[in-house]
């Protein structure tokens, strides 16, 4: 009987955290600036953006121009069209180079989802977040990107234990 009652104890859990690992819920964000470095689906990969990224911010002289502070996480916007963004958040003041683009995010509701594992389920995750905002009354704004939100990273972590918010326009 002891078993027993583990067992269905053990399975109510795994119940409940399988249903709460894609409950969203709905968050209202404040407008952003961004540097972003913009890369299509079939291009090269998003690595050659992400180091153009990385070499605007890690670059000295710019910073003292522009006297700019970085806010993480590091982040990507996904339009329908294919064209991507790989971003960045930051305050005060940023020159626009060549690859690296000044953009402002407009403030709105997102239904937010945390993401706990590789980026390779990242795909099934947001179709999951589709459906799970769509039961939960809510309509998705198809005029904005969604965005994900990267918490950590894969140089520092296993794939099991990356963390990327996935966030979902709604229509205010």
């Amino acid at each position: 009987m002891k078993n027993m009652k583990n067992t269905v104890i053990g399975g109510i859990a795994a119940l409940f955290l399988a249903a709460s690992a894609h409950a969203g819920e709905v968050k209202e964000i404040e407008e952003m600036k961004i540097l972003a470095v913009e890369w299509r689906e079939g291009d090269s990969g998003i690595a050659a953006p992400f180091a153009e990224l990385v070499d605007y911010y890690n670059n000295g002289d710019l910073n003292e121009i522009t006297a700019m502070e970085i806010v993480f996480p590091q982040m990507t916007f996904d339009f329908a069209d294919g064209l991507n963004w790989i971003a960045i958040e930051f305050t005060g003041e940023a020159m626009e180079t060549g690859a690296v683009k000044v953009k402002k995010i407009p403030a709105g509701k997102i239904y937010s989802v945390m993401h706990a594992g590789p980026y390779q389920k990242l795909g099934g995750a947001i179709r999951a977040a589709y459906k799970s905002l769509l039961a939960d009354g809510h309509i998705p704004d198809d005029s904005r990107p969604h965005r994900l939100l990267y918490w950590n990273s894969p140089d520092d972590n296993p794939p099991a234990k990356l963390r990327t918010e996935i966030q979902i326009p709604l229509i205010q």
